[in-house]
């Protein structure tokens, strides 16, 4: 009844909507909402109206919800959830959502979601902040995935508290203040994260900041992180910090792409006329990466994992070097 498959409730507000609902083979189809929650029961509980109350409100599982609301209409029309594993923001002929394979209207779902795995949000359309609210505060998401997205931090402490992969591509975490969350902080509300990748473009030097890595290397929950790709880094980064930091490293894999892409909104009119430019990361900077990767190279007998340093203007065979022994067991 809560999730959203073909032998489960579908509930909308929707005038035109079918709710459905499939136990022990016998099909109980209801044309709208209003006669679903005609079709329920005044109930008398055993235990007091405050008990029912919070359990109601508190489901402490998603498999614990279900079993809830199957047992009794009460408990979903007190909290009405719809709990599914997987929801996607695609564009495909227009801006679909799909939950679970199924192509939903999340303007017509009156319930809040709770996502078990997976949440996608691949649109051009900064939508994530509007549909915020869809979300139950109890989300279990194990995999986000954002694309030119904006959200605010509180929403990002709500779903991604158990995230195991994060995968962030121009997307910018704002506070209250509407001022641009940085990096460690984004990561320090990741507790369980495994796999973290960050693409910043436009949004690097306001997101990597110089003290960011001496605080980010600091969190207990990074030294838990086996896969950390940041790509478009700006020269902002404390890199010398960070090499020390990858020199302790025995199973992490790393893989840093330096210079970044300017936002369009940053470049003059006069000058796009031929693509947006690359803001190419200095000669001194580049220097500097190219002696770390030099370093690693020379060095015989390595006690930490080697990571991909990756750059404009950088020695191809360097390159490829590192990458063979990055890819070495």
């Amino acid at each position: 009844m809560s999730s959203v498959k073909r032998d489960q409730i579908v509930a909308s507000n929707s005038s035109k909507s079918i709710i459905k609902m499939t136990k022990n083979n016998v099909s109980m189809i209801f044309p709208n909402c209003a006669q679903f929650y005609s079709s329920c029961q005044l109930q008398n509980f055993s235990l007091s109206d405050c008990i029912i109350f919070y359990v109601s409100k508190n489901p402490s599982t998603p498999e614990f919800y279900q079993k809830l609301i199957q047992s009794c209409k009460h408990f979903f029309i007190k909290n009405p959830i719809i709990v599914i594993d997987f929801l996607d923001f695609v564009c495909i002929n227009g801006y679909k959502t799909m939950a679970n394979g199924n192509c939903i209207e999340l303007s017509n779902i009156y319930s809040k979601l709770w996502i078990t795995k997976l949440l996608n949000v691949q649109t051009p359309e900064n939508i994530f902040l509007s549909n915020i609210s869809k979300f139950y505060s109890k989300c279990d998401i194990r995999y986000l995935y954002l694309y030119d997205q904006t959200l605010n931090f509180y929403g990002l402490k709500m779903i991604a508290k158990k995230c195991e992969k994060v995968v962030f591509d121009n997307v910018a975490v704002i506070n209250n203040g509407n001022s641009v969350v940085t990096l460690e902080k984004i990561v320090g509300v990741l507790p369980n994260i495994q796999k973290f990748k960050y693409d910043f473009r436009g949004n690097a030097n306001f997101i990597m900041k110089f003290e960011t890595v001496a605080e980010l290397i600091q969190l207990q929950n990074f030294l838990n992180v086996t896969r950390f790709e940041l790509r478009n880094i700006p020269v902002t980064f404390d890199v010398s910090t960070f090499y020390n930091h990858i020199k302790k490293n025995q199973t992490a894999e790393y893989h840093l792409h330096f210079g970044y892409v300017i936002s369009v909104d940053e470049i003059p009119e006069d000058e796009i006329e031929g693509g947006i430019p690359d803001i190419e990361i200095n000669v001194e900077y580049k220097t500097r990466l190219q002696k770390i990767v030099d370093e690693i190279l020379e060095t015989e007998n390595r006690d930490y994992k080697v990571p991909i340093i990756e750059f404009d203007g950088q020695d191809g065979t360097a390159y490829i070097n590192l990458v063979n022994l990055f890819q070495q067991k």
